[in-house]
């Protein structure tokens, strides 16, 4: 698991794999819908501990990030200073085009250099302001 320390965690496998979270806010949904939760105790990683172990060009074109409600600690264990990818497209399920400046990871990706330069239904695409 990726995340924004490195720890362990508890990890909710829920019976439908597409909602198996390490949010425990969402449990009691699930069980409402009848869905078996099992937990399991896992070890998480960073993100950057996972381009250091496979020897990331610390430039690259590309990251994307797809976590399941968890994109936001997955970019927090990114040391951005060491770092930058041209394009980040993340999934985010709250993204509200209205209110995107008032988005926590529109604001953490801007503070990071990054520009929102658009979006396909919840694919957020930030560039790099390095690379205009």
């Amino acid at each position: 698991m990726v995340s924004d320390i490195a720890s362990s965690r508890i990890f909710y496998q829920v019976q439908n794999n597409v909602l198996s979270t390490t949010d425990a806010r969402f449990l009691s949904d699930f069980e409402q819908e009848g869905l078996e939760v099992k937990e399991e105790v896992i070890q998480s990683t960073t993100l950057t501990e996972i381009l250091d172990r496979y020897h990331a060009p610390q430039d690259f074109d590309l990251l994307t990030v797809d976590a399941e409600e968890h994109d936001l600690e997955v970019l927090k264990g990114l040391d951005w200073k060491r770092y930058r990818p041209r394009l980040v497209v993340v999934e985010d399920e709250t993204f509200d085009f209205q209110n995107g400046a008032t988005n926590p990871l529109v604001f953490f990706m801007h503070q990071n250099g990054y520009s929102l330069n658009g979006f396909v239904l919840k694919n957020l695409y930030f560039l790099n302001g390095d690379s205009c």
